[in-house]
């Protein structure tokens, strides 16, 4: 049963596309990643925004139809998800000097890098993408086991958050001064990220009771839950984003903040809520594809000219968005069945 479209997903969804943006971009450009600024927090807890939506949205959309409709789910997952994979990680291995083995090549079209190792990705940020399709898999499980067993699934759950928050007390991430190098293959493996998926789908189950609460206490959820974000100080080292009390202050924030955007936020008019709207729809192929443009520009503008690089960096942003809807009209929506998919 085709159910209405969470609007607020795509705008959050959009945003935190963005946001991963303007941190690759930064980061690149002035060769730091300050784990203060907003947009070096939000380069790694928007990706766990992307997790706790995708969760919410798929058990919005297949609440009471799984597991019976797996295949249809399967499908559709498939249909969405790997075109613009492919897309990204053939990009990548033509324009890369790294030479790969073919079982990595293989393991990251097929997707099955997700279950082995998630840092083996070869398109810039798909590690994501490996462990959302983990979660896929185990989705109608989930789902089913919070229809019915309302008392398994909260035990899920909890199972989930005590290895997503052990994980941030125990090496690589306990020890200050931890290259990133060294921390980071640990970081991007799915078991310690299914929590915030799993909470998107109980925010979904329980939707219903959290809709009673009026509008203007989840506004005040977001703004707090924000401000304990963002003026969190972390010392500046990316390493505290990942391990630690800050991680685990700084997860909840993040799933507070979420969690009062979807309930406090609605559907926007004029013109701000067409250009956010626009945005989530070219959300998916902006996150995977705006490294390769960046790539390209800096590349192929170098050759004709010096400019500073944050000149590529403005010229690749305004192109990545005309990329980014190019490819997901012509080459990602065009095998999409349906309206609506999240």
């Amino acid at each position: 049963m085709e159910r209405d479209r969470l609007i607020q997903l795509d705008y959050l969804r959009g945003l935190m596309a963005l946001a991963v943006m303007v941190f690759h971009y930064d980061k690149w450009t002035t060769g730091v990643w300050d784990a203060d600024t907003p947009q070096g927090k939000l380069g790694v807890y928007a990706v766990s925004s992307f997790f706790i939506i995708s969760g919410m949205a798929l058990a919005h959309r297949y609440a009471g139809v799984l597991p019976h409709a797996w295949k249809s789910f399967a499908v559709r997952r498939i249909q969405r998800i790997y075109p613009m994979l492919w897309i990204a990680t053939i990009a990548t291995l033509v324009i890369d000097d790294n030479t790969r083995s073919w079982q990595t090549i293989l393991l990251n079209l097929t997707g099955l890098f997700g279950f082995n190792d998630a840092s083996a990705d070869i398109a810039t940020g798909a590690w994501s993408i490996g462990c959302e399709l983990v979660y896929y898999c185990f989705f109608p499980i989930i789902l089913w086991t919070g229809e019915r067993k309302k008392w398994l699934f909260l035990l899920l759950w909890a199972v989930a958050v005590a290895i997503g928050v052990a994980r941030a007390f125990f090496p690589p991430f306990s020890v200050p001064g931890t290259a990133q190098a060294e921390w980071w293959p640990f970081y991007v493996q799915a078991p310690g990220h299914a929590w915030f998926f799993i909470t998107g789908v109980a925010l979904s189950l329980f939707s219903g009771h959290m809709r009673a609460i009026s509008d203007k206490y989840w506004r005040l959820l977001l703004l707090t839950a924000a401000a304990g974000f963002f003026f969190t100080c972390t010392g500046g080292d990316p390493l505290s984003l990942t391990g630690g009390p800050t991680m685990v202050w700084l997860s909840a924030c993040t799933v507070a903040a979420v969690t009062g955007w979807i309930f406090g936020v609605g559907e926007l008019s004029g013109k701000f809520g067409r250009i956010l709207g626009w945005l989530g729809n070219i959300s998916y192929a902006l996150y995977l594809l705006h490294p390769l443009v960046y790539r390209g520009v800096k590349s192929l503008g170098s050759r004709c000219f010096e400019a500073p690089l944050w000149v590529w960096a403005l010229t690749a942003a305004a192109l990545s968005f005309l990329v980014a809807d190019f490819v997901e009209k012509k080459a990602a929506r065009s095998v999409i069945t349906r309206p609506g998919d999240q």
